[in-house]
């Protein structure tokens, strides 16, 4: 399980290689784990991959066994961004020895993927997005960053109250901000809502 410096954080990497050696070169596969997750997330497919690819499963940046200067985070140096964890992406193909990859991301994974076939098309021979956005929001009317969300927030907040058990659920449910939920959620189901008079 290699692992290379960059930039103030030590990044890890699953290399599973079990092709045959006498065929020369395997091509190289990555599959890149979503946001708060590590390569142990794809823990089951290198043996289905493996003797015909070169299995990468890198560890994002602070994620997994990837680790980050502690005093960076401390003195809030440290700013992960999709340029940053794309440069450590490409810091780990190069480490392994991998050229043009097929590609495979989960969730924010298909993201960093998205941004390596644009921004470095001659690494990418294809592109495997699963439970990724299909598209981007332009950069001057994007948050600043999905990274900087502040994910303690959402974590605490108190779920709405579920339907009672009678109810049929709907299969298209939309959700409206609410500022008077008692329950402090900052959401609430609106499918089947009348409109409130002010």
């Amino acid at each position: 399980m290699p692992t290379i410096g960059r930039d103030g954080a030590q990044l890890h990497y699953y290399l599973d290689d079990f092709t045959d050696p006498w065929r020369g070169p395997a091509d190289a596969i990555v599959l890149q784990h979503g946001f708060s997750r590590s390569g142990r997330f794809w823990y089951q497919w290198p043996a289905l991959l493996g003797r015909e690819y070169r299995v990468i499963r890198p560890d994002l940046r602070g994620m997994g066994q990837s680790a980050v200067d502690e005093a960076a985070v401390e003195q809030g140096a440290y700013r992960p961004t999709l340029d940053t964890l794309l440069d450590d992406l490409i810091a780990i193909l190069d480490d392994a020895g991998a050229g043009r990859v097929v590609y495979v991301g989960e969730s924010f994974g298909g993201i960093l993927g998205m941004h390596l076939a644009r921004a470095h098309p001659e690494r990418c021979r294809a592109l495997v997005l699963c439970n990724s956005p299909c598209r981007l929001a332009r950069r001057e009317s994007a948050t600043p960053g999905i990274l900087n969300i502040n994910w303690h927030r959402i974590s605490q907040a108190t779920p709405p109250a579920a339907k009672p058990a009678n109810t049929p659920a709907s299969p298209r449910s939309s959700c409206s901000p609410s500022s008077d939920d008692a329950t402090g959620s900052t959401y609430h189901d609106t499918t089947n809502a009348t409109p409130r008079s002010s």
